[in-house]
This record gives C-alpha cells, sequence and structure tokens, in this order.
C-alpha cells in the first residue's frame, strides 16, 4: 500500500495511527515525513531548554527543506521517539511550544501549520503530539530570516543544506528568475548568425524596425540585455541568434543514434550500429539541418505501397510530420541547463526522442531521473508553433511574447502544424516523443 500523502496525515491522523507510530524512523521517514522526540519529560529545566533549542533547528532545517523540494510538501511529527513510542509534547511550558510553532520567525516565504493531537501511550497513558505541515513554496525559497539566509533541501529522509548552484537552480524552477532573460555572456555583433538575423529582420514589426540596428534589434526582441553598459546576449538570445551557441552550452545540440534491437531491449542495447551527425548550430538551423537529413538520406527506409486508382506511391518509415513534431518539441522544451543532448535514438520497432529535464507537475513531482529540475517555460521563448508545413518560405511566421520579460518577443518558428499523423506520446518536461511503426 502506497504511503499517504502530508495533507492526508494532517488532515486525519487517527486514519493513519498506525503509520505514525511505526517501530523504526527507517520505515517512516522519507523525502516527504519525519519526526522528533521533543526532549525527554524527565529532564532537568536547563537541559529541556538545550534540547528544545536542538528542536527548533530541526524544524527550521525541515519545514524549510520541505517546502524548497517537495512538490507536495511534507510533514513533521513532534512527539513520537525513533522506535515509535509516544512521548508527547506535555512537558513543555506555553513559552516553549510558542516558539517550536512560530514559524514566521523562523524562517521566510513559508505557510506551514501546527496541529496539536490527543492521543495516548502503550500504556493509556494521555499524550498531545505535535502536527507540522509544511505545504510547498512557489513563489520564493524558504529561508532563515538572517542577513546571509540559510535554506535546505530534501533528499530522502535527509535535510541537506542548499548550496548556491541549488539555490540558483530552484529561483529558476520557480519563476523567480527567468532563465531565458538572464545575462549569458558579452555580446559581440562577429557571433550573430546573419542568416537567422536577416529572416527574423523580415518579420519582427517590419513596419518599424526594419531601419534598426542590429543592436537595437536583439534589444527590443529580448535577445540582449544591457548590463553594466555593454550589451550582453540573454540565454534564448545566445541559442536562437549565435552562430556558435555551443562554445557556452556544449550541451545545446541533436544527436543521433541507431541501435540494431527493439526498444524494449534498450537495457542490453551495446554500442550504437550507426552515429549520425551532430546537428548543432542555432536552435532554428539545428531543426533545419535535422528535417534536411531525414528527407534527404536513407536513414529511414521506404516503402512501396500500391494505390487503389493504380500505380504506386512511397511511404516513409514514420510519418515525417510526427518525426518532425517530436524534433521540435524536444528542442523547445528541453532543460538547456542541463549537461546532456537531445538524444533521437532509433531502434528496430520505434523512433524515440529524449531531452533531459524532470517533470514537474502542479502537485506531484514525477522526477526520478537523478537530473535537476527543468524551467518550467522550458525554451518557450524560442519557438511555436508554424500554422502550416510549408518550407522555409513560410518558417520565421509567428512572434509571440511570453515570460515576464516584457520585451521577450523572439521569433518561433520551424515547428510543422498539429496534423495528425502517428502515434505519439509527449510531456512538458522530461519530454520522450515516441513513434512505432503502425
Amino acid at each position: 500500500m502506497p504511503n499517504p500523502s502530508p495533507k492526508q496525515v494532517f488532515d486525519d491522523p487517527s486514519r493513519f495511527w498506525a503509520f505514525l507510530i511505526q517501530d523504526s524512523d527507517s520505515k517512516f521517514e522519507s523525502q516527504h515525513f519525519d519526526r522528533k522526540q521533543v526532549g525527554q519529560a524527565e529532564a532537568d529545566a536547563a537541559t529541556l531548554s538545550k534540547q528544545v533549542k536542538g528542536i527548533l533547528l530541526e524544524v527550521t532545517q525541515t519545514i524549510s527543506a520541505f517546502a524548497n523540494r517537495n512538490v507536495e510538501g511534507g510533514l513533521l511529527v513532534l512527539g513520537i521517539a525513533t522506535d515509535g513510542s509516544v512521548k508527547g509534547t506535555d512537558h513543555l511550558n506555553e513559552t516553549q511550544i510558542n516558539s517550536i510553532t512560530d514559524f514566521g520567525s523562523l524562517l521566510h516565504h513559508q505557510t506551514a501549520e501546527a496541529k496539536f493531537v490527543d492521543c495516548t501511550d502503550a500504556d493509556g497513558n494521555a499524550k498531545r503530539i505535535c502536527l507540522l505541515l509544511a505545504p510547498y513554496t512557489s513563489n520564493g525559497i524558504c529561508e532563515t530570516p538572517e542577513r546571509n539566509p540559510k535554506a535546505w533541501i530534501r533528499s530522502g529522509p535527509q535535510n541537506l543544506p542548499m548550496p548556491q548552484e541549488m539555490r540558483d537552480r530552484i529561483k529558476v524552477t520557480k519563476g523567480i528568475v527567468d532563465f531565458e532573460c538572464t545575462f549569458c555572456c558579452p555580446y559581440c555583433e562577429d557571433d550573430v548568425d546573419q542568416d537567422v538575423l536577416a529572416e527574423f529582420r523580415k518579420v519582427f514589426h517590419p513596419e518599424s524596425a526594419n531601419a534598426f540596428a542590429t543592436e537595437r534589434l536583439l534589444y527590443e526582441a529580448g535577445a540582449i540585455i544591457l548590463r553594466d553598459a555593454d550589451y550582453g546576449f540573454t540565454y534564448a538570445g545566445l541559442l536562437f541568434f549565435a552562430a556558435n551557441p555551443q562554445r557556452l552550452l556544449p550541451q545545446a545540440y541533436i544527436r543521433l543514434l541507431r541501435f540494431g534491437v527493439p526498444s524494449a531491449q534498450f537495457q542490453a542495447r551495446g554500442l550504437p550500429t550507426y552515429q549520425g551527425p551532430d546537428f548543432k548550430g542555432p536552435i532554428t538551423k539545428q531543426i533545419r539541418a535535422a528535417r534536411t537529413f531525414f528527407r534527404e538520406s536513407a536513414f529511414f527506409e521506404r516503402y512501396q505501397k500500391r494505390k487503389s486508382n493504380g500505380g504506386f506511391v512511397d511511404e516513409p518509415e514514420y510519418p515525417p510530420i510526427a518525426v518532425d513534431e517530436a524534433i521540435v518539441n524536444a528542442v523547445a522544451h528541453r532543460d538547456y541547463r542541463t549537461g546532456l543532448p537531445i538524444e533521437c535514438e532509433s531502434y528496430s520497432d520505434a523512433f524515440i526522442v529524449k531531452n533531459p529535464g524532470r517533470m514537474l507537475q502542479r502537485t506531484i513531482d514525477l522526477g526520478g531521473s537523478g537530473l535537476l529540475p527543468g524551467s518550467r517555460r522550458s525554451s518557450r521563448p524560442m519557438l511555436t508553433c508554424r500554422s502550416n508545413c510549408q518550407e522555409a518560405r513560410s518558417e520565421c511566421r509567428h512572434l509571440i511574447r511570453c515570460g515576464p520579460c516584457p520585451r521577450s518577443m523572439i521569433c518561433r518558428n520551424m515547428i510543422s502544424s498539429r496534423r495528425s499523423g502517428g502515434v505519439g506520446r509527449q510531456v512538458r518536461q522530461g519530454y520522450i516523443g515516441q513513434y512505432f511503426r503502425m
């Protein structure tokens, strides 16, 4: 039977009493649950005061860790020992109880709740335990109110100090900082891909921006920003306009592999039987190069099919629009901070497109790949659907404002239309598009 959610236990502890008093912390404590004994009832006042100070630190760390990492939040139980015996909180005075439940003075950006539950111990003595529910903090980092604030993250049954790298990553994940619009590197006009720029100039407010200098055009589009009186590329601008974004983001490319086994045997697939070209450059050119390769090469088989009115017609192994859709969605939604490329894997029965990332839903974290969470907006400032499936002359067609940056107007082209074709499965984060032969 799966464990209940923290909210379920908090709302109805009597229903899950057997779960709360399990005889070992290893059975109870997990990513979403923790429990502590609040000092010893037989201790003298001075000793108990020191023990309560230690519990205050445990409460601070645990609530912060639950609020920062768990989409489902977490539950801390006070008054139950490591062996599951009920010790209660009755031996604490009012001041000590208030200090433990005064979450506002312990942490910023938290909405923790306290609930006292009357119960009995193994001998039938009346006791009272305290349940602390720490909901997920979606719009900030739950940290101490100090000049140099401290924060923690939950990793299994332990609370780990949050390093600066993780702090920066969580800010992006929670939308506190917009990754796509943040500074990436100094801007130099020589780094700009002139072909992409020329196509973008045709469609970005052509009636007013046609006479803009390159810097002004890219600045209005949100591709570059001012920093210390000098221009700098944003991450979106570098990926979209730089001729060689792999200089700073070497993982931002598409890799093509073929394996001579069915997809069900991927764990024992061995080395690839063919490794195709790596598609690099700005992301629009990556998609166009992949599209051209699949159209003009013999990577996929073609079959002749008899037409109902006579004659034959060539039918590709997979619908081109399905392959195109999978690759473009992977480019658009991947996590560009993770050091892995997009991988296109061809098996004897399937073509699978994978990108690095992790699924973050509103109420549950579907991660587990070991990768850090991806941006919820992924790469939205770069791409959107084209209105039809024509070639380059109809690409660069749509401009959409998105994200908190008011100037984040980036050309989002080169995505095929959403017409039916092929059987697919796709998710927004940690995207996997899989198309099987029909």
